[in-house]
């Protein structure tokens, strides 16, 4: 919960782009607010579920690095995109692939699927009913068991880290 409130303050700070004090705790004050509304049990999971301070700094400091991973993602996508569109035969192997995502919480969940679908290439279709499978569409997949395998160990275990 309160890695989500980070996440809304950062975006919030990236989008306004301004740093100061004033900003920071509007920031920190609609992204309280959006949390409640959005939650009726806010309060009783704040005091239940803290996390461990250390996990918490670990957590915290970590946001940066998969920041700085999803911008450099996006940027090698948009490259591998503008390459596919640019050349002259168009060698494209779309495919869905069903991704395990059983141990991920709900904002990790939420966080990955996100992720997958601001990446240039890729787009989350759907979770299963039962929360356990993510489907993924991919514009060029040689193997399904690589690209599942990829995603797993790059985006999943850093989303799952922060998260």
């Amino acid at each position: 919960m309160i890695q989500f409130l980070f996440l809304m303050v950062a975006v919030w700070l990236l989008l306004t782009m301004d740093f100061s004090l004033a900003n920071i705790a509007l920031g920190s004050g609609a992204g309280l607010v959006a949390i409640v509304v959005s939650r009726r049990d806010v309060l009783s999971t704040l005091w239940t579920s803290w996390p461990k301070p250390l996990v918490l700094m670990r957590r915290i400091l970590k946001m940066p690095g998969l920041f700085l991973f999803f911008l450099w993602e996006v940027l090698v996508s948009n490259l591998a995109i503008t390459r596919a569109v640019l050349s002259p035969n168009l060698d494209l192997k779309p495919a869905i692939v069903a991704v395990d995502v059983q141990s991920l919480s709900e904002i990790a969940l939420m966080v990955m699927s996100s992720f997958i679908t601001l990446t240039p290439g890729t787009l989350s279709l759907d979770v299963s009913a039962d929360r356990s499978t993510l489907f993924v569409h991919a514009m060029h997949i040689d193997s399904a068991e690589q690209f599942r395998a990829e995603l797993y160990e790059r985006v999943r275990r850093r989303v799952q880290e922060v998260f």
